[in-house]
Order: structure tokens, then sequence, then C-alpha cells
């Protein structure tokens, strides 16, 4: 039992740092699919630099 209760607190705490990080940064959290966009093709092309 404990170890559910300590799953949801990390998702909870999780989800408090991620809104107080895009707060701080000036993201409305409804942007951030358009914020995490322009990372997606960054992140890819890096793994796939270091995968070769």
């Amino acid at each position: 039992m404990q170890n559910i209760i300590e799953s949801h607190k990390d998702k909870i705490n999780y989800a408090t740092c991620m809104t107080k990080y895009l707060y701080d940064k000036h993201i409305k959290i409804f942007d951030y699919a358009q914020f995490a966009e322009s990372y997606k093709y960054i992140t890819r092309e890096a793994v796939l630099c270091i995968a070769d």
C-alpha cells in the first residue's frame, strides 16, 4: 500500500514541479505541446547520432 501512495505522491510532485517550471519560463500550460514539439526533432537527431 505504501508503494501505491509513494507512486501517486511522485506523480503529484512531478506535475507540480513541471507546472512551476513552465510558469517560470513564461510558457502557458496549454502551450506545452507546441513548446515540446520543437524538442522532438532535436532529441530524435541526438539519439540517432548516438546510435550510429
